[in-house]
């Protein structure tokens, strides 16, 4: 049971600190080969392998949203007694995000991740409303970004 907590504790630190714009402590969590996957079509979407991929990621998010405000509904984990830091969890949200030109969006969806001694491994972000994670990827921006 611990080990649940502990886990939970570590997935609500690590969203707090991407609502506080706090990209060093964000990544300290990651391992070297983190991988982090996001849907869609979006400049984003696809597969970010490594630490500074997954970097390069949640820069250009905070960048293009500079007021980004996840809140947790959910958090499951799957090994509620591993104490070694190695678990798989789910973290349902809502995100509420204004982009440069200070439109608000609203969506929301889940993170699965895993973690191996502590350290994050994999991220997978399902995300719920694909038009509002378009019209926020293209907003405010000269040139749409479109894979």
């Amino acid at each position: 049971m611990i080990g649940a907590v502990l886990a939970k504790r570590q997935a609500r630190a690590q969203f707090a600190r991407l609502n506080a714009r706090d990209l060093d402590g964000f990544m300290e969590a990651m391992a070297d080969d983190v991988v982090f996957e996001f849907p869609g079509h979006t400049v984003g979407s696809g597969r970010h392998v490594g630490k500074a991929a997954v970097r390069a990621f949640f820069e250009t998010m905070l960048e293009f949203h500079p007021d980004v405000r996840f809140t947790l509904r959910h958090i499951g984990v799957e090994n509620i007694g591993s104490m070694s830091g190695t678990n798989t969890l789910l973290v349902e949200w809502d995100l509420d995000y204004t982009d440069r030109t200070g439109q608000v969006f609203h969506n929301a969806g889940v993170t699965s991740g895993s973690s191996r001694g502590g350290k994050v491994v994999r991220l997978r972000d399902y995300v719920f409303d694909w038009d509002v994670l378009a019209a926020a990827n293209v907003a405010g921006r000269e040139d749409p970004p479109v894979r």
